[in-house]
């Protein structure tokens, strides 16, 4: 499988930064309607950019979703294949773990389901 860019990922709004490009007839129709140059998000990671999507509210908040999915990923895998390993062992009628153990596992589920809802 291909690598994706490390996380963190994080937004970074670019005003008037970016140019389209097309054949000059497209370029004429862009200009008239004043959208040659537009303002964007930046999607990007501390070894470089990711995307750039044109910046409206619509495209923001999808940015948003995108960042909020990608940093919450790994967290997200590493708490459901913990859960994963307990729900086999109760399975097989094995307690996965002293009271302790489990009320980690709960906490650290709890905390990813907040990192990918934005909540922290």
């Amino acid at each position: 499988m291909t690598q994706h860019t490390p996380t963190p990922w994080f937004l970074n709004p670019r005003e008037n930064k970016y140019q389209a490009v097309g054949n000059p007839k497209e370029m004429a129709i862009l200009e008239s309607i004043g959208h040659a140059k537009f303002d964007a998000l930046s999607i990007g990671a501390e070894n470089g950019q990711v995307a750039i999507i044109p910046l409206d509210e619509s495209n923001k908040g999808n940015a948003e979703f995108i960042v909020r999915a990608c940093n919450s990923h790994d967290d997200m895998l590493e708490a459901l294949e913990d859960c994963d390993r307990a729900f086999a062992l109760w399975q097989i009628g094995q307690i996965p773990g002293r009271p302790e153990d489990i009320l980690a596992l709960i906490a650290k589920t709890r905390k990813a389901i907040q990192k990918a809802r934005g909540e922290i």
